[in-house]
């Protein structure tokens, strides 16, 4: 739509230049073109946005309709348009229109009902609401020169005015205002505003012409809608945003201020005309103002109550208010879950703490009592006037004690309390007593909470005495496979549950001394002072028992685990070394399949060691453009057609030269760089298609498509629907032209992240597929929860095609599987004429391999494109 600004940009300046021969025509273009801008923005949206679009459009084109019609009239009729005639009708039907958008739009973007938001937008239109009925309404309704009707259409040109107002505020009250096109948007409504009261006023004072500067106005506002419609962020004006609490700005202050004098600013400036209006808003607003007041500080106090009560409720320590004697006045939900204590106020603190500590709290309490201070430095005598108290202020006491406090279990357990006296403040009225238990605070610094076992600070310090006297055999480091699916389909609670089960079976096969510890998360490990062989035998131990079904509820699940170990080597003395060998054994299991165990070796270290470099040099690939894309020709296997792409990153390196990415993509996946690696490959691929579309290369029936890989990290990262919107918004791709291409791992490891990610990914119009479909475990559920459009078929299962009759059956299965789903099917790694002929007999749509084109650089990829027709033969 790069024309339609071009188009807007030229005429401006034709309207700048000739204002009185060409204003109108321009005008009427002007705003066509905006409808056209809009409708186009919405054509991708579907539902509730789509409709709020789609009323914004029509509000758009009746008043474009208006324009033609009122400039058209005397051309094609011969006379000068009547009044009120069809283009008012055209004209006033744009208010109730772009109301109802914008309604739309505004319950889009608010989660719940902003009552404060609504006051304040119903306070801004009714100031605004008394200087139209002043200076416009009344004189329009009142004018003796137009019949009735013509009184009735004037002053409902300033009514539907005081609607956009009214609405226009609501929506600039947004919880969210950060995005472009919601500012843009407010700023033509705005604008469009402001050029009617000016053309309405200038009407009634006989002054109006055509082509008066007031008409730049219209035309601004017409760009202001254009701008909105074509901006990368029109889309996000129709996405939910998170709910923030009401806070009064000093815009916001100086916007309900000056409304609230618009009132008797009015009574001021026309006094010759009737004060009832005038006064009857102030007294509207000032009862709207006290509502709105009255609103924020039940707010604030709502706010202060919850604070308080969830701080209370969820403390960690014990809180207590008592009187002098020891009397409990408060016992907070904190005591009862520490000491399990009855919280009914009643009875004496004194009853439950030790008899040979009881003493030591009357004297505590009798030490805490209020002390007062003199504000003045103490060698300084202050002047005191006569008859005046001296000035000081109360400073509360407080005093600290250890005590043995009696639980419910009947077990003494050695509190730590602080005493402060707050007896002379009125909302207390007693002795404020804050105790936490010591032994929870050690069990906190060496235990995990939820398994009960040692923590990753308690098994690095016991790594650490074991390495200085030489008494352990090896390290075993737990990663649970299948762990996070079963917290993410059946909640943290099933979770917890699993992890304390895991708990409970490690801590099962141990010996005496041995340590067994949850590091976070998954992880979980068993420092062993045993070796010559046990260790082996207890990681095989460990998978066998952790393999058998744990029951929640009536479901049965299971989980194995990656098992790394490192072994007792003499020279080590730093405990992370250890855990790091053990971590690098661990990844080694993960990558060779579920449920290993594999021991640290030297080589492992020095994979690491290239991986390290690989990743700092891909640093420096990044910045220097070391990185390149060559595009894979795929085509229609019955057809020969081009279809497109397939875009494929590869690296030459200044000194190595050519790097596989099967060496470098690992070592980008293990860092966070593969999400920048991938936006770039994504951004380059779309550009260099929109390139070949711009130059007119793309000549087949359906377009060409571009598929490019995306990894699991980047399927992960949080902006990446946003990289996709904006890159389609800057290369005006069709978002169906380009394919994402998944691993089959990369949707079963991560099946909740992935269900949305996709989810959202097709709403864009994007297309997707599975590729490498028959290399791993994906299921039919799968291929229906993700919604894609296209198995790509594993080339492990193309290369014996023609020979291998289980191979054939497999291959006949899934295409007849994604047949049956409406999915296309892509065989990869076509390198015979067999392997191809077999696939297009099986019902194979589409196939790509060296046989039927290798990769190319974009200059060989431009010119097979050049020198295909629409169809070519394979």
């Amino acid at each position: 739509m790069r024309w339609i600004v071009g188009a807007y940009l030229a005429l401006v300046l034709l309207h700048l230049a000739r204002p009185d021969e060409y204003g109108p025509v321009i005008n009427s273009v002007l705003a066509t073109l905006t409808a056209i801008a809009m409708a186009w923005a919405g054509r991708t949206l579907r539902g509730t946005p789509r409709r709020a679009v789609w009323l914004m459009t029509a509000a758009l084109a009746s008043n474009a309709a208006a324009d033609i019609v009122l400039n058209g009239w005397p051309t094609f009729v011969g006379t000068d348009p009547p009044y009120p005639g069809p283009a008012d009708a055209l004209y006033l039907a744009f208010y109730p229109l772009m109301a109802a958008g914008i309604v739309t739009l505004i319950a889009l973007g608010s989660r719940t009902r902003d009552r404060a938001a609504v006051l304040d937008a119903t306070i801004v239109t009714v100031g605004a609401g008394v200087v139209l009925w002043t200076f416009l309404i009344v004189p329009y309704a009142t004018d003796s020169e137009l019949g009735l009707l013509g009184r009735m259409v004037s002053a409902a040109y300033p009514v539907g005015d005081l609607v956009l107002v009214a609405f226009t505020v609501r929506l600039g009250l947004l919880g969210d205002r950060r995005r472009p096109a919601l500012r843009l948007l407010i700023a033509a409504l705005g604008t469009m505003f402001v050029a009617d009261v000016a053309y309405l006023w200038n009407e009634l004072q006989g002054t109006y012409s055509v082509g008066a500067p007031l008409d730049v106005l219209y035309v601004l506002s017409y760009g202001l809608f254009i701008w909105t419609a074509l901006h990368p962020s029109f889309v996000e004006l129709f996405e939910r945003t998170e709910a923030r609490p009401t806070t009064t700005r000093w815009g916001r202050l100086a916007m309900l201020t000056g409304a609230t004098l618009l009132g008797p600013g009015v009574a001021a400036l026309d006094a010759d005309s009737s004060m009832l209006v005038p006064i009857c808003a102030s007294a509207v607003m000032f009862l709207l103002v006290m509502a709105r007041v009255g609103g924020l500080m039940r707010a604030v106090e709502r706010s202060n109550e919850r604070r308080f009560e969830s701080l209370v409720r969820h403390a960690s320590d014990i809180l207590m208010v008592i009187d002098a004697d020891g009397t409990l006045r408060y016992l907070g939900p904190s005591t009862a879950r520490v000491l399990g204590l009855d919280t009914t106020p009643g009875g004496r603190l004194h009853d439950h703490v030790h008899p040979d500590d009881a003493p030591l709290l009357t004297a505590v309490l009798a030490d805490a009592g209020p002390a007062t201070e003199p504000l003045t430095e103490p060698e300084v005598e202050p002047e005191v006037e006569p008859g005046a108290e001296p000035l000081t202020e109360p400073v509360a006491a407080a005093a600290q004690v250890e005590l043995r406090v009696r639980d419910a279990c009947g077990n003494w357990r050695a509190i730590e309390f602080t005493v402060t006296d707050l007896s002379d403040d009125p909302d207390v009225g007693g002795f404020v007593v804050n105790g936490h238990d010591i032994h929870d605070l050690r069990r906190l610094a060496s235990y995990d909470q939820l398994t009960g076992l040692y923590n990753r600070a308690e098994l690095t310090s016991r790594i650490r005495q074991r390495l200085a006297d030489g008494s352990w055999g090896a390290l075993l480091l737990y990663d649970l496979d299948g762990f996070k699916e079963i917290n993410d389909s059946l909640g943290h609670a099933a979770g917890d549950t699993v992890l304390e089960e895991v708990g409970r079976r490690l801590r099962s096969l141990v010996r005496r001394g041995d340590v067994v510890a949850r590091l976070g998360g998954d992880e979980f490990a068993i420092l062993t002072a045993s070796g010559d062989g046990f260790p082996t035998v207890l990681a095989e131990r460990s998978l066998d028992v952790l393999a058998r079904p744990i029951v929640l509820g009536e479901l049965s699940v299971s989980v194995d685990a990656s098992i790394g170990i490192a072994p007792y080597r003499s020279g080590l003395t730093d405990p992370h070394e250890v855990l790091r060998d053990a971590d690098l054994a661990m990844y080694a299991a993960k990558a060779a399949g579920r449920g290993r165990a594999i021991t640290y070796d030297d080589s492992m270290g020095e994979r690491v060691q290239r991986h390290l470099e690989l990743r700092a040099a891909l640093e420096v690939a990044l910045a220097e453009d070391q990185l390149r894309l060559v595009y894979q020709p795929v085509f229609r296997l019955a057809t020969g057609e081009l279809d497109g792409f397939e875009a494929l990153l590869r690296w030459r390196h200044p000194t190595r030269g050519w790097i596989a990415p099967a060496e470098f993509i690992p070592a980008a996946e293990e860092s966070n760089q593969i999400v920048t690696i991938g936006r770039w490959v994504l951004e380059r691929a779309a550009r260099q298609l929109a390139e070949w579309r711009d130059t007119g290369l793309d000549r087949s029936d359906r377009g060409l498509m571009m598929a490019v890989n995306l990894s699991p990290r980047q399927l992960a990262d949080t902006n990446l629907t946003a990289d996709v919107r904006r890159i389609l918004a800057d290369t005006a791709l069709d978002p169906s032209s380009i394919c994402l291409e998944i691993t089959e791992g990369a949707v079963v490891d991560n099946a909740a992240v992935a269900s949305r990610v996709l989810a959202e990914l097709r709403a864009m119009g994007l297309q997707l597929a599975i590729d490498d479909y028959g290399s791993g475990n994906a299921s039919i559920n799968y291929l229906r929860q993700f919604q894609v459009n296209k198995l790509k078929i594993d080339r492990s299962l193309t290369e014996d095609l023609g020979d291998d009759d289980s191979d054939r059956a497999i291959v006949r299965s899934i295409i007849e599987l994604a047949s049956a789903l409406g999915l296309e099917t892509v065989g990869e790694g076509i390198e015979t004429e067999q392997q191809r002929r077999a696939l297009a007999e099986l019902g194979c749509t589409i196939g790509q391999g060296f046989l039927l084109g290798m990769p190319l650089a974009v200059d060989d990829a431009t010119a097979l494109l050049g020198r295909l027709a629409r169809t070519s033969p394979i």
